[in-house]
């Protein structure tokens, strides 16, 4: 009886992990999405006679936060009511979201097409960025913080 149980169970879990696989079958992991996106917006801005955003760590942790809100509520107001910024106020100074795209050239031509992302892409004032891509609830979500 215990063999048929733990037989069972292992069918069960080995299935559920293919279906999990599948379900985010991107071509690109999320961490080199993040990257990706960081390359693609510095692109833009070389594109513009702008300087590159630097990848900065903390700005990556807050963009990791902020993915983990806005795949339960999508939007620029945080879970608890808060604005966006609140995540870090002393560095966290713009922010542009993103969900279900399947890559970073679709998301970039989002962004680049929308007049208030594209604003923020190309702010003068940035030097810095940290970037998120999260695969949850079979959909893909970008986050991207911009600071001083």
């Amino acid at each position: 009886m215990k063999a048929i149980l733990r037989f069972t169970l292992m069918t069960f879990l080995l299935s559920l992990s293919m279906f999990t696989c599948t379900a985010y079958a991107h071509k690109l992991s999320p961490t080199e999405e993040s990257q990706k996106t960081l390359e693609s917006i510095n692109k833009e801005r070389s594109s513009a006679g702008m300087c590159p955003l630097c990848g900065e760590e903390h700005l990556g942790c807050c963009a990791c936060a902020r993915a983990n809100e806005v795949c339960t509520l999508f939007s620029h107001t945080r879970p608890d009511g808060t604005p966006y910024y609140t995540v870090d106020p002393d560095c966290v100074y713009g922010e542009i979201l993103g969900a279900g795209a399947d890559s970073t050239d679709e998301i970039m031509n989002e962004w680049m097409n929308s007049e208030a992302h594209r604003e923020e892409i190309l702010n003068p004032n940035y030097n810095d960025a940290g970037v998120t891509v999260l695969d949850k609830n079979g959909k893909r979500y970008w986050v991207v913080e911009f600071g001083y």
